[in-house]
């Protein structure tokens, strides 16, 4: 009994203890399994990212044969793991997929801030300067890593 009242006080003690007060280590890292990561460079975009894969993993009975159905994630670096992981789990437990490969498009960077920036650039069709100037006075916004007019209106296709 006094065991289980030690691990209660210990288990207390750890979730009332904030998060600020934990020091980060930015060389922690989650991965997901059966995931593979590949840099690229895009020509059409001038610009490099990652190409984050999943595959699908056998639940309780194993994977049929054949092809492979591929959901494409954009914003990867926001959704790549939750759309891994909500696959999986209609794949493996409730047979509600076929088995389904995610590709996750992503930016080489885990700083959020740059990652708006960049996602700003892909996925705006046009360039608008009262956007542009709104950002930029947002409270507390981090300065631009893009140069002046790379910063919007490169989702164009080509």
């Amino acid at each position: 009994m006094r065991v289980g009242a030690i691990l209660l006080a210990a288990a207390a003690t750890a979730a009332c203890t904030p998060l600020d007060a934990q020091e980060p280590n930015v060389n922690d890292r989650v991965t997901i399994p059966q995931s593979t990561v590949f840099d690229i460079r895009s020509e059409a975009a001038d610009a490099d990212f990652q190409i984050w894969v999943a595959t699908p993993v056998p639940g309780m009975m194993p994977l049929a044969p054949g092809a492979r159905h591929v959901l494409y994630v954009l914003d990867a670096n926001l959704f790549f793991g939750t759309a891994v992981e909500m696959t999986r789990v209609m794949i493996a437990l409730y047979r509600e997929l076929p088995p389904t490969i995610v590709v996750g498009i992503a930016y080489d960077t885990s700083v959020g801030s740059v990652q708006a920036e960049l996602r700003a650039r892909d996925f705006t069709p046009t360039v608008d300067a009262g956007f542009e100037a709104m950002a930029q006075a947002w409270p507390d916004a981090p300065a631009p890593t893009l140069p002046q007019g790379r910063r919007l209106g490169r989702g164009q296709s080509s």
